[in-house]
């Protein structure tokens, strides 16, 4: 996102062209939802910027300001799909970074939290990655390497991929809130950045909506069924949670939403035969409603998670945000 240029009379190096990132991110930490919408911003020459928005065109008041330079780049090579839950020591993510550097971390510094980046990938959702070396094998291009993909519930970017010259952003202090109030998520709103510098330019508007992925619930794991003695079907589920979901104390997580409750698909030859919704991690699934529902299937059953977290609903205020999850025979 480039500004326009300077005509006060500095020279083209000296204009104000910042590049600009909106971004929504998924909740990091126990912070309110709406401060996950930020911005990450980096010039040349560095100056400082003022962020404002407005509802309208005019009216424009100050949010945040950008003090410290975000490291910003982007892909060199295409992103594959790839796996989440446990490092991946076999595939490399290759990025060129506009500037400053990166470096390696051990095992526990990188699950605690350290050596974050985020990809936009494919389905316009930022992939949360970890990774465990930084080397940098060309000026400015660099390679990362034991990575951590899909933290923070962003399974379904890693399902995406990215291509070559997707952005790349570092996850650090240089990455700015923009202070939306909770009646601010998911609004658009206009967005100008004015330098801070002697020239006082400006750039935008650029509209943007966030708060959102952060109130996203993440999509139940480790799906499994057992078939009883009377020839039902329980078919049960892990819920996973966005808020101090990571504990090893207590014998389940917090609930996340104001109810637990699950939408499930039960599919047949690639369609849908039946929606259900419940409120327990368990469905209980019997042998003559299978015998109906899946009369027209061939094959034994089988039963897969649902990956594709474009299927999950996004809880806004006031409502409730269903967890997903898919069957297949």
């Amino acid at each position: 996102m480039a500004g326009r240029r300077n005509t006060s009379g500095g020279g083209v190096f000296d204009a104000f062209q910042p590049i600009l990132h909106f971004m929504d991110l998924p909740r990091l930490t126990d912070a309110a939802a709406e401060s996950f919408a930020c911005i990450a911003g980096y010039c040349r020459p560095w100056r400082r910027m003022a962020i404002s928005s407005s509802t309208t065109s005019e009216g424009y008041r100050t949010r945040v300001t950008i003090d410290r330079p975000a490291r910003l780049g982007a892909l060199s090579s295409p992103l594959l799909p790839g796996i989440s839950g446990r490092f991946d020591h076999a595939n490399v993510l290759e990025l060129d970074l506009h500037f400053g550097g990166l470096s390696s971390a051990d095992e526990l510094a990188v699950l605690s939290g350290e050596n974050r980046i985020a990809v936009r990938a494919q389905n316009d959702v930022w992939e949360i990655i970890g990774f465990l070396s930084a080397e940098e094998v060309a000026p400015k291009r660099w390679w990362l390497s034991g990575l951590m993909r899909g933290l923070s519930g962003t399974q379904d970017a890693t399902a995406a991929g990215a291509l070559a010259r997707s952005v790349c952003v570092v996850l650090d202090d240089s990455i700015v809130p923009l202070g939306l109030g909770g009646e601010e998520r998911g609004r658009s709103l206009n967005w100008l950045a004015e330098s801070l510098g002697s020239n006082g330019d400006r750039v935008g508007p650029h509209v943007f909506a966030g708060g959102e992925r952060a109130e996203t619930p993440m999509a139940p794991v480790h799906l499994r069924a057992e078939r009883r003695s009377d020839g039902d079907i329980a078919i049960g589920w892990t819920r996973r949670g966005r808020i101090d979901a990571d504990g090893w104390e207590a014998s389940d997580i917090p609930l996340d939403e104001p109810q637990e409750r699950y939408r499930l698909d039960l599919m047949a030859g690639g369609a849908v035969v039946e929606e259900r919704r419940g409120d327990r991690a368990v469905l209980p699934l019997s042998g003559r409603r299978r015998a109906c529902r899946f009369r027209h299937a061939a094959g034994g059953d089988r039963f897969d998670r649902q990956a594709d977290g474009a299927r999950r609903s996004t809880r806004h205020s006031g409502a409730l945000g269903d967890q997903s999850l898919i069957t297949r025979r």
